[in-house]
Parts: structure tokens; sequence; C-alpha cells
């Protein structure tokens, strides 16, 4: 196999100098991340049309030239390093060359004004000339005697106005009901506090007014210049072993995936969908391009150029200290790819080896703040129930990513022994790097910065985590780290005993820290010591500076608020308020009549107040009744203004019409997912470690043995949940460059068009090719899941069927899993010398699943599959996994299926839980405690009201809101305030002392029962209304509560306004309407 490139003349003439080195796409016949034993000779790589034929970097340097890269007493090979510099210019210039072709520049103008229109236009001639008019009458006229040209001036201004006003109102309108993901969170960004200040003095030598001034002092104070530190010397390095093969095409292709979410691009304006065009375009020259560059271990310089937007820290008492501000360094995307790579395969090592210290937490896979948090109040509720007293001190490294030693970090490097292509690429990538600053609208050129790690760059975090690895084996204490955000923690039976040994602990820190060239932010150091003791005020803590840290009852750490009694009481109180301020933010965005959609307020209030909110539930969730009151408050307000109805609709029904979790329901469903997610973490993970601790912690023998402790509610939370009896996933089981030695095709057409081609695809297959169709099934009289398996041969005659039932314990997504496997495990058995096998499955699901190597619950179809894969590969056949469209008539398809259902029949031969079954139960619990709350309420409401909202429409619990999609705000406010029997009637109003008469227009009592059924005035409205529903009889559950009813309601609505307050404000006056007796 050769790839024929169609090279630029710039790359053309640059990869001949690399001909003494070989690279081939990452194959593999045994398992992923294995080489295969006799491999065959490399594929040849055409550069061009001119047939010259080069391999290009396979294999990492040899040692001479790499220690040229790094090492300072050996004179660098210069023309090798112009070469690779080319290399990296020839992409930039061609990706830039043909995005400027291609995409339409913007051209910079007048503000636009999208709401602009004919009628202003007219308008504004209008006015123009009456202006025009006035002026030259006033020179002809005295003030008096121009009075009337006067009045049309203003009358013409006014309705000028009022008409951009009504234009703006309009276009703003409209674009709020959009509903569309980009429009909505737009228009809540709109929300925020737009203010733009400039950046004020700034402090540095003296008091710095000017731009060029200004990034003086911030390079001083943010970049200041680091310690003398000698450059390590790599004469005679020896690696130690670590897994870290040849760039793969499937690195590459996940690094230029259009998933990756990097939006601003650097100095050189490519952005990250540019570049997944140009993959998706050529992905042959990117490869060859960025493996020379990997293997090598180099990063060219025009990468390197970087823009550092100066960002103010928020709640800064002063804004004149360069410190005060932040840095978001906007780096080149191209140079990010390479960034990427190296930084998925660092954080695969970091969980697979001791790269990292077991406390370092934050910036590592599967590993989060939460966690980092429920831990350390884990080991406090464990000392606790021991009877001890825990006191933690909190530690900030200063400057963290901006104050990194370049040399002093490589030195690390060197003695965990990494590759040296890692070695020379992380010292490249650090040397010669230039960056200019940005703010109030100007840019400064570009000039050097010796130290550091770029803010914005994806290798950033786990450079930063080696680089202070070292600080923690020294310390005795309990400890974790988040990125620069340290803690010690220890534990005994009085607080002297604490204090001293944290002050043995800091001081060993500290020395530490001194040694390795990190220096700690003593003002951000905090203390507590959880205990109620008066005496825990006295015990201060000494820094070896001689600063003191005194004892605070509430400390904040990683966004959780500590209080001394792990109450949490502060912790609700701030985030339910910071929750309240986005939602108020969001209520400007709609009322009862304009702005936002149901769906569109919904979807905000989930994504940008309910996440301010429960932040950290995990850690203290317990049903308390604060934190209940607190957040029930909340949701309350949140299901009204979703709906649009009065506040003094009912919160039970308003919660269910709005499809929102009642506050209590939604933590315990929180609290739930995270001890599903606790099942799939490896034995090795911190959280893993501290459940293991707790089953077999001995409560007998504890002096508190009814301590809560928060992460033995989160092992309880799912009834019957036994890790041994659920799906089993191995973690960190594949790495960055494995991939699959099958291939997966899901076609982009429609069901109908799909089957067609498919159809007429197998009539044209060669003797060669052999189908296999598989599907799974769930009945309700079935013993469990059943998959079945049909083979046809190129003649589409079936040879084959199988069939197998998987137990009631798993859902029909592992069981299309299954069946794919099977027929994967069938073809192995039964593969042939240069045989293709096309297996099919009507589920896309799954197929993605198969397509994704990850260890995300399904993984143990996936190792069977490649595994079934390699057997066919080694006997020289291929297999495909394809997406066929059920129920359209495939005759394997129909086969499969209704072999699938016959297996429901048979005995399970499983009784293992798949972890998407563990899903569902939890959602089963969650709906069975709506139900139980809805029970209650029912009980309730219908004692005192037995016309009630629950005792007219039966429960309904759904995941979204019944509501058709962009149905407008003022409709669907109309039809639930209808509904909830709380709005603009006369029914309702009396009883609030809002009307006087109870009455309608038509004499009759104004419900809205008799509005939608019997008032007269809308009898010609109602009879089309009765024509869209085949129903009889019509009654206000169908009309209301039904999916066909919804929509026929919405659209009497619409044509009879009935419900609105523009409807209500236009009936007839009170004293025309009589009350009843």
């Amino acid at each position: 196999m050769a790839y024929e490139l169609d090279l630029p003349p710039q790359l053309k003439a640059i990869f001949p100098a690399f001909h003494p080195w070989l690279l081939q796409p990452y194959e593999d016949d045994a398992l992923p991340g294995q080489p295969r034993p006799g491999d065959a000779a490399p594929p040849e790589v055409h550069l061009g049309n001119d047939g010259v034929t080069e391999y290009v970097v396979s294999q990492v340097l040899d040692s001479r030239i790499r220690r040229n890269l790094v090492d300072p007493h050996t004179e660098e090979d210069q023309e090798l390093q112009s070469k690779l510099e080319e290399i990296g210019e020839a992409i930039t210039q061609v990706i830039q060359l043909a995005a400027d072709k291609a995409i339409p520049k913007v051209k910079l103008g007048p503000k636009p004004k999208p709401w602009w229109n004919q009628e202003l236009t007219k308008l504004r001639r209008e006015l123009t000339h009456c202006q025009r008019v006035y002026t030259q009458q006033l020179q002809q006229l005295s003030i008096q005697e121009a009075y009337l040209f006067k009045k049309d001036f203003l009358i013409a201004r006014n309705t000028y106005a009022r008409a951009i006003k009504d234009a703006k109102k309009r276009h703003w309108n409209s674009f709020l009901e959009q509903e569309t993901p980009q429009s909505i969170y737009k228009a809540m960004a709109y929300t925020k506090d737009q203010k733009v200040e400039k950046i004020p003095p700034i402090q540095g030598e003296i008091l710095e007014k000017t731009f060029k001034g200004k990034c003086k002092a911030f390079r001083k104070a943010l970049f200041p210049p680091p310690p003398t530190a000698e450059l390590p010397s790599f004469l005679n390095y020896q690696e130690s072993i670590w897994d870290w093969p040849q760039l793969s095409i499937s690195e590459l292709e996940q690094a230029c995936s259009s998933k990756v979410k990097s939006s601003t691009p650097g100095p050189d304006a490519i952005t990250q969908d540019i570049i997944t065009a140009a993959f998706k375009f050529n992905p042959e020259i990117l490869f060859i391009a960025y493996s020379i560059l990997f293997n090598y271990g180099y990063h060219p310089r025009c990468w390197k150029a970087a823009t550092g937007a100066i960002l103010k820290k928020p709640s800064k008492l002063d804004y004149s200290l360069p410190k005060a501000y932040r840095v978001i360094t906007l780096l080149n995307s191209l140079g990010k790819v390479l960034e990427r790579i190296i930084a998925k395969r660092l954080a695969s090592l970091a969980e697979t080896t001791n790269l990292l210290h077991s406390s370092q937490i934050g910036g590592r896979n599967k590993k989060s703040a939460i966690d980092a948090a429920l831990l350390l109040v884990d080991q406090i509720q464990h000392k606790k129930q021991q009877g001890q007293i825990t006191s933690t001190v909190f530690v900030d490294v200063k400057g963290a990513f901006d104050h990194v030693i370049h040399n002093r970090f490589l030195d690390r490097l060197k003695k965990l022994g990494l590759p040296i292509s890692l070695i020379c690429w992380a010292k490249s990538f650090l040397s010669n790097r230039t960056l200019r600053l940005a703010f109030d609208n100007k840019i400064e050129e570009f000039s050097k910065i010796t130290a550091g790690i770029p803010q914005g760059s994806p290798v950033s975090p786990i450079f930063f985590l080696i680089y202070i690895r070292d600080l923690f084996p020294a310390l005795q204490s309990f400890q974790l780290s988040y990125i620069d955000d340290l803690s010690l923690t220890t534990s005994s039976t009085s607080l002297k005993k604490n204090t001293r040994a944290l002050q043995k602990e800091i001081a060993t820190l500290f020395a530490k820290g001194e040694q390795l060239d990190i220096i700690f932010d003593t003002s951000k150091t905090e203390l507590i010591h959880f205990t109620a003791k008066k005496e825990r005020i006295e015990r201060s803590l000494i820094l070896p500076n001689n600063d003191r840290i005194e004892h605070k009852d509430t400390v904040k750490w990683l966004g959780i608020y500590l209080d001394n009694r792990l109450s949490f009481k502060s912790h609700v109180s701030i985030r339910v308020s910071q929750a309240r301020q986005a939602f108020y933010r969001l209520g400007r965005l709609a009322n009862i009549e304009l702005g936002l959609s149901t769906h569109a307020i919904r979807q905000l209030y989930l994504a940008c107040v309910t996440s301010v909110s429960d932040y950290g539930a995990q850690i203290y969730w317990q049903n308390q009744p604060y934190a209940t009151k607190k957040l029930q408050s909340l949701h309350n307000l949140a299901c009204r203004k979703t709906l649009g109805v009065f506040r003094t609709a009912p919160t039970v029904p308003t919660s269910l019409e709005a499809s929102l979790l009642p506050p209590a329901i939604r933590l315990n469903s929180t609290i739930r997912n995270y001890a599903s997610r606790a099942n799939l973490l490896a034995n090795t993970h911190p959280i893993a470690k501290a459940i293991t601790r707790i089953q077999s912690t001995n409560l007998q023998r504890s002096k508190k043995p009814n301590q809560h402790r928060q992460l033995q509610t989160i092992t309880n939370a799912i009834p019957k949940n036994n890790k041994r009896d659920t799906e089993q996933t191995i973690p960190y089981r594949f790495r960055p460059w494995d991939t699959l030695n099958y291939t997966v095709t899901v076609s982009q057409k429609s069901k109908e068009e799909e089957a067609n081609a498919h159809q007429a695809y197998i009539k044209t297959r060669l003797d060669n090719y052999t189908t296999i169709y598989s599907d799974a099934s769930q009945t309700q009289e079935g013993k469990g899941i059943g998959v079945g398996i049909a083979v046809y041969n190129s003649t589409q005659q079936e040879i084959y069927s199988e069939t197998v039932n998987i137990g009631q314990y798993q859902l029909v997504y592992n069981g299309e899993l299954e069946g794919i496997t099977r027929a994967f495990e069938y073809a192995a058995k039964n593969a042939t010398t240069d045989q293709e096998f096309e297996v099919y499955a009507d589920n896309q699901a799954a197929i993605y699943r198969l397509k994704n190597l990850s260890d995300n619950p399904g993984q143990h179809w996936q190792l069977r599959c490649l595994k079934a894969a390699n057997t066919i590969r080694r006997k020289q056949a291929n297999i495909h996994l394809l997406w066929a469209p059920g129920h359209t008539d495939i005759v394997g398809n129909e086969r499969a299926d209704y072999l699938a259902k016959e297996a429901t029949k048979e005995d399970p031969r499983s009784t293992t839980k798949s972890i998407a079954y563990l899903g569902t139960t939890i959602k089963r619990i969650q709906q069975t405690e709506q139900r139980q709350e809805y029970e209650k309420y029912k009980a309730r409401a219908t004692a005192l009201n037995k016309a009630t909202y629950s005792a007219k429409y039966p429960l309904k619990i759904s995941k979204t809101i019944q509501m058709p999609q962009n149905t407008k705000r003022v409709t669907s406010s109309a039809f639930y305030s209808l509904k909830l029997g709380h709005g603009y009637f006369n029914s309702y109003l009396k009883r609030f002392k809002k009307r006087d008469s109870n009455r309608c227009t038509c004499q009759n009592i104004q419900t809205p029962e008799h509005l939608l059924l019997y008032c007269h005035l809308y009898k010609d409205h109602r009879k089309t209304l009765l024509q869209t529903i085949k129903h009889r009889p019509v009654t206000l559950p169908l009309l209301l509560h039904t999916s066909i009813g919804i929509e026929a309601t919405l659209a009497f609505i619409t044509s009879t306004r009935i419900g609105t307050r523009k409807w209500y404000l236009g009936q007839p006056p009170e004293d025309l309407q009589r009350d009843t007796v």
C-alpha cells in the first residue's frame, strides 16, 4: 500500500532530507499497543507525481543527533533544525494560503444594524425632509409662525424613534425565539456585565500609565527572570523503559478532530476548524509532517509565538498591582495539535506508571476536584469516627505555570528517564518562545520570554505536575494536590499535637520547595481545625518565613466552602446565592408574552443555574432540611419562569410540567450517579481505595461508630449494588496510539436511501464476501435480552444462524453489542485467506461504541471484537462493521430480528448486570421518588379541592417538556395557565380579588374548561379544534394532557388568544358582567 501525495513545493524540497529514517502508519495484528511479529516491509510513500520514493522518520533519532538537540556541550545540528523549521513554516503557509482563498474575509465597517428595515428607511427620509423644511422656514418666519412646521418635524422624529424601538424589540424577540443552542447561550452571555474598562495605571518601579509602560510592568511581575539553573547534560543518557512508540495516524486524527474545543486562534489566525478541514482533505501530508516533528522531538519556532491576553482576576482589592491580572496565552493551533498528542500520551503514562505521585489529583484522567475534596472530607470523617481531631493547612504554589524554570524541568525529565525524543521536544517547546501582550485594544511587538510554560497549552498541566512531583514523597501527613493547590492534613487527639505536626510538615515542604526552586504564596496559606472546641482559635501556625497563619472557621478549597463543623451551611448558602444571581439574569430573557421558549429556559436553567447550585453536592448531600429549603425555593422560581405562569401556581404540578426534578430527588440521583461512576474506577484510584477502606472498617472498634461518612452514603446509594456482579472494565486498557484492526462505516444517508443502496449492493458482491446480520430484542413475556445472528454467503443463502439470551440484567443496547461480537467470533473461527466479512447491525449507538477505543461501559465486547479481528487478520482475511437500517425489509436484518425474538424465550446464560442497566435502575429509583412525592401532594390537594390538578390529570413523568418545539412564548404561557388553573380568567382572578366578577362575557362562569369547551364566543374556532381531534368525548385532560390534544389546543389559543394578557385586557368592562349569586 502506498500513499500518493500531491505535496506543495515547499514540502517536496524538505522531505528528501529525512531519507535515512522510516515512517509507516501504525498497524497491529496482535493486540493494540503490541508490535506484530515478523512485520513486512514498510509501505512506500510517494512524494508528488515525480515517482520519487522516500521513507520518512519511523524510528526515534539515533543518540548522537538527539543529544545534539539538548546537550549544550555539543554543537547543534543547525542544518537539521533549519529543515525542521521549514516543515512547520511550510505547513503553516500552505494552510493559511488555502484559508485565505476559501474563507471570505470580514470587512470591517460601521456597526451593523440587523434590526433595520425598509420602513425605517422611509421614516428616516420623512424625518430628514421635515427637518429640512422646518430649518428653511425658520430662516423666513418667526418661531411662532413656524410652529406648524416644527410640529410636523417633532411628529416625524417621534414616529421614527418609536419605529426604531419597535424594530429592535421585534428583532431581539425573534432572536430569542430561534431556540438553537447557539442563540440561547449567546443570549445568556448578553446578560452578563459587559462593561469593558481600560487597564488602570500599573504599579511597576513607578506608576506606569502608558501602554508600553504597563507591558513592562506586567512582564516584570508575571514573567520574572528565572533563577540561574544549569542545563542538565545528556551525555551517555540512558532511557528507562517507557511505552513510547511512533506517532500513529489515529492520534493525529483525534488531535485534529472537530471534537476538540478550541475556538480562539493564535497569531497565525488558523482555527481548529480549519485544521480539521485540512486533515480531512489530505491527512497523509499532515501525518508525515507531524511524524517527523514528533519522532525527532522538535517544535518549530513559528508555532511558539503567542498572544497573551491580560484579564482581571475577579474580586481583587487593588487593580493597580500586576498580580491582580492573569495572562491567557493564545497559542498557534497547529502547534497545539502536537502539544495535544504529547499531553494525551503523558496523561496515559501518569495513570499506568509512577510518572506522578499518587496524591496528585488535578489535571489527570478520571480525577476531578470533587474527588479531591471528597477524599479530604472522608479523611476528616474517618478520623472523627476514631475519636480524633483533624487539622488542615492549604498551600498554594506561587505563580504556578509562569514560574516553571526550564532547566529544572528538563532535569526532572532526565531523572525520570523519559524518552529522549520527548525531552528533545520539551526543550524545543520551552526554548525561544515569544509573546506579545494584548489589552486595551492594543498589541505589543513580540519579545522573548525565558521562564514559565504557557497557560493555554494542552501540555502545560501535565508538565507542571511533573515539575512539582518531587515535593510529596518527603511528607508524612495525609496530602492532596490539585494542580497548584495543596492540602496537608493531620489528625490526633489534641489540637496541640496537630499544630506541632503541621508545623513540621510545612517546614519540610518549604525546605523541599527551596531545594527544587518552587516558591509558595504565603499570602494564600490557610489553616482550619475541624472541631467546635474554642481552643481552635488560639492554635495558629508559624511559617518558615515567620508569618503567622490564624485558624479560620470557613475556608474555600477547589470551590468547596469547608467549615470547622463540616456542616456545609456556608457552602450551600453561597452556591445557592450565586445560582440565584444566574437565574435572575436568565429571567431577563423572558416574560409571559415574549422571550425564550419553555425549552430554551429549561435548558439554560439546567446548564447555567443548577450546575452552580449543585456543585459539590456529592460531598455534603444527605437530605439536610436547610439545604432542601434553599434549593427548593430557587427551584420553584425556575419552574414558574420556565412555564410562564403566576407565582400562585402549585409547585408540584409546575415541576412536573416543566420536567424539572425537585432538588432533593435531583441530588439523590447525583449521589447515585457518582456511586455508579465509582464502579468503573481502577482499583488504584484514590476514591476506589477509600471505598475499599470503608468496606473493611470494623465499626465495633470505632469510638464513634454512628459518625456519618459521606463516602459510605455514596457506596450504599444504589440498593443491591455489588461491584462483583456488575459489568467490569479494565481502566486505561487502551493507549492513545492504539488503533482498530477492523473498519467501521456508518452511512449518513436516510434509512430509506441506505436500505435501497444496501439491497443494490449485496447483489453485486464478489464470491469471497460473507455477510453477517446481528440484532437484539426484548419482549414482555421473554426471560431476558435475546440476541440473534444470521450468516449469508455471496449468493445470499443462509449458511449459519445462532441465538443466545444474555439475561434480564442487560439492555437491548448490550444485546446489540453481543450480537456484533458473536458475528466477529464466528468470522474468526471460519475465516480463510482473502475472505471479506461484512457485519451489519441496525443500532448506531452500538456501532459507534465499538468504533471508539475506550474503557467506558461496553469495553468487554470491544476487547472480544479486537481479539477476533486479530485472528481474522492472521488468517489473511478482513472484517468490516457497517450499519444497515432496521425494519426496512432487508432480508438479513429481518431474519436476525426474528432469531433475537426467539432467543428471548431461552434460558439466560448470564446474571451479570451491565453498567447501562445500572443506569436504568437509577432512573427507576428516581421515578419512584417522583411518584411518592406526587402521591403525597395529591392526598393533600384533593382533600382541599376536588377539582385540583392532581384530580384532573393522571401522573405523567417525562424527560422533556411536552410542548412542541418553537412554540411562541405567549401561547405556551397561556396554555400552562389554563392547565394549572392560575391565569388570566375571571374565575381565578376573583379568588384573589383582582376582579369583582367571575363571569364570562357570555354570562357563564369563566373557567379554563368553559373557555376551551363551551364558550359560544369561540364556537367557530372550536369547530376546527374538534375536527383535529377524532377522539370522543373531548375533555380537558384530552386537550391539555395528550400530545394530539396539546397541538390542537395550542392552535386554538393562537387563533383566539384566550388566556393571554392582551386577551384579558381586551375583555368588556366588569359592569357589563354579572357575578354569581
